[in-house]
């Protein structure tokens, strides 16, 4: 086995003893049985087929073409079950020659960590039992294109002379990029940022440290502790952890900032002691996730207020960040990569872009028309046709009675604000899930008061470089 499989040496050899395979879940076409008093077909009439029809292939009824069959493995979430069972089973309807098979995963119970866990299931695909694509959803990229796991998918986008980058919105694939090349390919995507309901707050894309240091100085205690953290361990890290070549440099000036800002900033019961009012909102920033215009206006009308995102602090002052919705990786051992690359085609395509993201708003489209039509039906109220909302209704309290009103349509300020936030995100969220809990835990310990602010970083750079390394083995 080569060096940089190592790590998974000897859970491969429990598992080839052992035997652990993942349950698979064959997605049929939708209402393939038949009911139970449906007519049956007749038998079929033999007398029809001359006795000599094996002696005459020409005269034979033609087979019908064995279909290509792919594996997706899908890391299952016990809490949110399995969302890409009703695409795959979509996508296998529309298919004569290629069908999908979904093969399950999920946390082993005897595992000491998630890591052992998921350690357990790549020394699986390393045995032989790898699939031909991964929806990446829990999975740790970082890690399985550290094992060799995953492929690029830019040699397949690039050797199609029917695809074009420029429809899709290629800067969200540039950010997900690992030393140039395209392990998770988006299909579909959310945003994280910090976000106001003062739309002056967050007429810029994003803060340098520096700025927004002396905000925090002007407004104390109007964000929590506890969203500084959330903003640098999912967003700010990337700044200190390169994670296509899996080196990184804590004992910086830059990252002694995230924690004098975090010792700066008062903890959840701090800030409940301050009771603060609603006058005091427009001042606030919290952490929120921007999943598309209908997610939005839903939650602009339940809580009364409009929220409007901003960046996040760093050096280049980035846009909010990007994280994946629906992403789909490339097997590096597949024997049928075209026939994947026919999923992608058929996942991209403007109707199941359309009935997915916008019918079903399971996040922010990759290509760029549907995108445009998506924010054009916005500014349409839900009762009129066309409407990003159509057919959507809301509670509302009319003349003392609670009744159903159709979505209101966003206004052109809120949707130039949605077009902007997302043409400018410019980085992906950090997904080194081990290095966030290294980084979490020593943190914890600084502001407990059991480290300073050298030691903490320190003792950062130390962990994390020992995992990284470990990775490269």
């Amino acid at each position: 086995m080569k060096a940089h499989f190592r790590r998974f040496a000897l859970v491969l050899a429990l598992l080839l003893l052992c035997g652990c395979t993942p349950a698979v879940d064959p997605v049929p076409a939708p209402d393939t049985a038949p009911a139970e008093d449906a007519p049956q077909a007749p038998a079929p009439d033999t007398a029809a087929v001359p006795d000599n029809a094996a002696d005459n292939p020409a005269d034979s009824p033609a087979a019908p073409a064995e279909k290509t069959v792919l594996r997706m493995a899908v890391w299952n979430d016990p809490q949110n079950g399995t969302p890409i069972t009703d695409f795959v089973a979509d996508f296998n309807a529309s298919q004569d020659e290629i069908t999908i098979e979904v093969a399950q995963y999920q946390l082993d119970d005897t595992a000491v960590s998630r890591r052992d866990s998921a350690d357990r299931v790549y020394a699986s695909f390393f045995s032989g039992d790898a699939p031909d694509l991964y929806l990446m959803y829990n999975f740790d990229e970082n890690a399985m294109r550290s094992a060799g796991l995953l492929a690029d998918w830019y040699p397949l986008m690039d050797g199609d002379g029917s695809f074009s980058r420029g429809d899709y919105q290629e800067h969200v694939w540039q950010a997900m990029e690992q030393g140039g090349a395209l392990y998770t390919l988006v299909m579909s995507f959310d945003l994280f940022g910090l976000c106001s309901v003062n739309p002056a707050l967050c007429s810029q894309l994003g803060w340098t440290m520096e700025d927004f240091s002396a905000w925090m100085a002007e407004n104390d205690g109007l964000i929590t502790q506890e969203t500084v953290l959330e903003v640098l361990l999912r967003v700010g890290l990337k700044d200190f952890v390169n994670e296509a070549d899996n080196t990184c440099q804590f004992e910086t000036e830059g990252f002694d900032q995230w924690l004098q800002l975090l010792h700066a900033s008062p903890d959840e019961a701090a800030t409940d002691a301050m009771q603060l009012t609603e006058n005091d909102w427009p001042r606030m920033l919290f952490w929120s996730q921007f999943i598309g215009p209908y997610m939005y206006n839903r939650d602009r009308l339940r809580d009364a207020m409009t929220l409007y995102y901003v960046g996040v602090p760093s050096p280049a002052q980035s846009g909010p960040a990007i994280a994946v919705r629906h992403g789909f990786g490339l097997s590096a051992t597949t024997e049928h990569a075209e026939a994947c690359w026919r999923f992608i085609r058929w996942a991209l395509s403007e109707q199941t872009q359309q009935h997915y993201c916008i019918e079903l708003a399971r996040g922010c489209p990759i290509r760029r028309d549907v995108w445009e039509q998506t924010l054009d039906g916005a500014l349409l109220p839900g009762d009129q046709e066309g409407s990003a909302f159509y057919g959507q209704k809301y509670a509302a309290i009319v003349d003392g009675e609670r009744t159903a009103l159709p979505y209101p349509a966003l206004s052109e300020q809120d949707v130039a604000h949605l077009r902007m936030i997302v043409s400018n995100a410019s980085r992906a969220v950090f997904r080194y899930d081990d290095v966030t809990d290294i980084v979490r835990e020593e943190i914890a310990a600084f502001l407990a008061g059991d480290k300073t602010r050298e030691e903490c970083a320190h003792l950062i750079q130390q962990r994390v470089s020992v995992f990284l390394a470990e990775r490269q083995q």
